[in-house]
């Protein structure tokens, strides 16, 4: 029998995929196996199992997924529509792409970057992987 440590990293945290891999499996097979059970007359006098059963075991691995997967992805990119939108010029940025800059101007759909002197980028707004603090001109 699995347990759930059977799932762990080093670091203690809870490998996901490989979690969702095997429930996902299981999940099949309950439900490739209960139609045919339910089918196969009963044995030694006793009862077929439910149908009822396999669709709520299914319901529960759909909540599963939904809590695990759907609902995280829907905050990430919360997160990431209301970075893009509170951009400000100034704001030092790293792009998805791994450049480095400073947004010089912002239009509906792309932001102007400073890279360096005299040097300026038109990326998308989406492009936009991480804002840094405001960059001032005393540090330089």
């Amino acid at each position: 029998m699995l347990k759930l440590r059977d799932f762990a990293c080093p670091s203690g945290r809870i490998r996901t995929r490989a979690l969702l891999k095997y429930m996902a499996v299981i999940s099949l097979l309950a439900f490739f196996e209960a139609p045919a059970s339910a089918m196969a007359p009963a044995q030694g006098g006793g009862e077929a199992g439910s149908p009822y059963s396999s669709l709520l075991f299914m319901g529960a691995i759909l909540v599963i997924f939904y809590f695990l997967l759907i609902r995280p992805q829907q905050r990430r990119q919360k997160e990431i529509k209301r970075m893009q939108s509170d951009l400000k010029v100034g704001d030092r940025i790293t792009t998805s792409g791994g450049i480095h800059g400073t947004v010089a101007s912002i239009s509906e759909n792309t932001v102007s970057l400073k890279v360096a002197e005299k040097v300026k980028l038109e990326i998308d707004r989406t492009a936009i992987a991480v804002v840094g603090q405001p960059e001032n001109d005393a540090t330089k």
